[in-house]
């Protein structure tokens, strides 16, 4: 009996049932509960947790806590520069370290394993337009000092 219980508390704690759910999920797969916005992976019916997931063509954020919030929408439009450039990229950033690296696509793969728009094997070359473009930026104050210096030496050098 005590197996039976351990089993069904475990499965329980894992996914809300669906009775428990508010009518006004979200989206599909991300539930309301307690004024609280939940998602859990439908492979393994865990929630989701320190991470941004795209649901249905809308970028949702989960905390450490689990509840997450709505991306700006603007961030999910537009072409790919649009969102480049509404994410804090340069104009000069994109002609200059992104089109020569990617050619503008945020899912290029190099053939010696290069990411994403800025063609790197840090984390920041998967995930949203957004997400690479902090990660590019990011790397170009951390490592030249600024977008300026970084360009100028992928100008320079040929690669950044």
């Amino acid at each position: 009996m005590l197996i039976f219980f351990d089993i069904f508390f475990f499965l329980m704690i894992r996914r809300p049932p669906r009775s428990t759910l508010s009518s006004s999920s979200a989206a599909s797969d991300v539930y309301k509960r307690q004024g609280n916005y939940y998602y859990f992976d439908p492979s393994t019916y865990l929630k989701v947790t320190n991470t941004t997931v795209n649901i249905n063509g809308v970028d949702w954020y989960f905390d450490g806590s689990g509840v997450g919030t709505k991306k700006a929408s603007s961030t999910n439009q537009g072409s790919v520069y649009d969102q480049f450039i509404a994410a804090g990229g340069t104009d000069a950033m994109w002609q200059y370290i992104v089109m020569p690296e990617s050619g503008g696509n945020p899912n290029a793969v190099s053939p010696n394993g290069y990411r994403g728009l800025g063609q790197t094997k840090q984390s920041w070359g998967t995930g949203t337009v957004a997400q690479q473009t902090a990660g590019m930026i990011n790397y170009a104050v951390t490592r030249y000092g600024s977008i300026d210096n970084a360009i100028k030496f992928r100008q320079a050098n040929g690669w950044w």
